[in-house]
């Protein structure tokens, strides 16, 4: 639980980091394999230098809630073709309610989403709104979720905004959506999505 904002890196400036015109400072070490509950009390944390093989506040959720929370002016970047990125979550799943998120990220790898990048259970995400600047050349990226990788899952979005951008400077197939990137659940029977 927070009881105040959190500021990792002291004058942070995302845009400055996404540019390379500053020194890049300590990249942050993402939270591992968390289970429980993690309540924001509508705290905020920002600068967050995010460069990792599967970058996130958190690398892996496991039923886990995460709310009443915001994350500003920060910069996520992924290194591994196998993990996903996400403003909370790189891969896992979950509650996330009352969510906010206004962060840049460079998609150099598939799999990119405002909250999560890869929903491998079952994941619900309400009264949340994203408002980051993605920038990618990959695939599977969703202002929301960015690839839903297991079939005969239930995923759950609603009373969610999404006032980010999203540029995609590949070519080719990709999937890119304003709130799921990939909804890979299968037949009718295998998923749903609400």
């Amino acid at each position: 639980m927070m009881t105040d904002d959190i500021e990792v890196n002291e004058d942070a400036d995302a845009a400055a980091w996404a540019a390379g015109t500053v020194a890049k400072p300590t990249a942050w070490e993402a939270i591992k394999n968390f289970a429980g509950t993690f309540d924001g009390q509508g705290y905020t944390i920002s600068g967050l230098y995010v460069y990792s093989k599967g970058a996130g506040l958190f690398s892996y959720l496991d039923a886990a809630t995460i709310e009443n929370l915001k994350v500003t002016n920060s910069y996520y970047r992924a290194y591994s073709a196998t993990e996903g990125t996400g403003v909370i979550v790189n891969q896992g799943n979950g509650t996330f309610r009352n969510i906010y998120t206004n962060a840049i990220i460079s998609g150099e790898k598939n799999a990119v989403g405002g909250i999560v990048g890869i929903a491998n259970d079952t994941v619900t995400v309400s009264n949340c709104w994203t408002a980051n600047e993605i920038t990618t050349n990959k695939n599977y990226v969703g202002g929301v979720l960015g690839n839903i990788k297991t079939t005969g899952i239930t995923i759950t979005i609603e009373h969610c905004l999404n006032t980010g951008n999203i540029t995609y400077t590949g070519t080719g197939k990709n999937y890119i959506g304003g709130f799921v990137g990939r909804a890979n659940i299968g037949s009718p029977t295998g998923g749903l999505l609400t």
